[in-house]
């Protein structure tokens, strides 16, 4: 018992700490404290340091913690979307997708539809998109229809992972190069043929 409250003790004086920083607009100590202290696969209990963008990625902190594997249940903190600063700094810089999609592009499933169009008001692939890409069936026309910046919908994604679909108002939906889901259905079925 005693452990477990000096872990606490430690983690909240850790984050008075930075919380002081971010006050004080010294954002790039703060973002190499937390780094840190992510690094060493520690908590973060404290929601506004989640919402904290980090320097110079620009990602947030819940970011960060999404792609260390954290499973993250908040729907504020899900669908923050730090800064997209990938054409200032394309090696480190942060894309701008949500909390969500990075917890999505790791098996995560989700089914709150505000959660699953996150990232179409930006013409960018979705956190249905994501979860399509690992294999989960959608049955929803509006999540199906969801399509990225290359106008590839969840369904194209969900056909080219062999699933079959009827609805002409599907199966029609054509993407900027001009391919359809069923043309994906068609190459998708030959592949099951050879195999």
């Amino acid at each position: 018992m005693e452990v477990t409250r000096d872990l606490d003790n430690s983690i909240k004086s850790f984050e008075t700490r930075v919380q002081n920083l971010i006050l004080k607009g010294d954002k790039r100590k703060a973002s190499n404290l937390l780094e840190e202290h992510i690094s060493q696969n520690k908590p973060i209990t404290e929601k506004e340091i989640l919402k904290f963008t980090l320097e110079p990625s620009g990602m947030t902190v819940a970011h960060k913690l999404a792609h260390r594997g954290d499973k993250i249940t908040d729907k504020e903190i899900l669908m923050l979307c730090g800064e997209d600063r990938s054409k200032e700094n394309s090696l480190y810089g942060h894309s701008g997708c949500s909390v969500a999609y990075i917890m999505a592009k790791k098996g995560h499933s989700f089914s709150d539809k505000d959660i699953l169009k996150l990232g179409s008001e930006n013409n960018k692939s979705t956190v249905a998109h994501a979860m399509a890409s690992h294999g989960h069936f959608f049955e929803d026309l509006e999540v199906l229809k969801f399509k990225d910046d290359k106008g590839t919908s969840v369904a194209h994604i969900m056909a080219s992972n062999g699933h079959t679909f009827k609805e002409v108002e599907l199966l029609n939906i054509t993407n900027d190069f001009g391919f359809s889901v069923k043309d994906f259905q068609s190459v998708s079925d030959s592949r099951s043929e050879q195999l």
